[in-house]
């Protein structure tokens, strides 16, 4: 996660009213093919969360193993 990806995450919850627990509905809403596709991709390294993924919905830059130069946005 970028730091502004954090504090989105964190403001919105404020904006929500919805306390300690409030990130995970979220993240969730964020990142629904993120959070079930990546632990079955075996040669991810790394995803990159950033403001966008959780204000504006963007797909996570993916980083793959092996590759240290390439990159994906989408996880499906």
């Amino acid at each position: 996660f970028t730091e502004d990806a954090l504090v989105a995450v964190a403001k919105e919850a404020l904006k929500r009213k919805i306390g300690a627990r409030g990130p995970r509905p979220i993240l969730g809403s964020a990142l629904p093919a993120t959070m079930y596709d990546l632990p079955a991709m075996e040669t991810v390294r790394e995803s990159l969360i950033s403001e966008q993924v959780i204000l504006q919905r963007e797909a996570p830059i993916i980083i793959y193993a092996g590759d240290p130069g390439t990159f994906e946005t989408d996880v499906a």
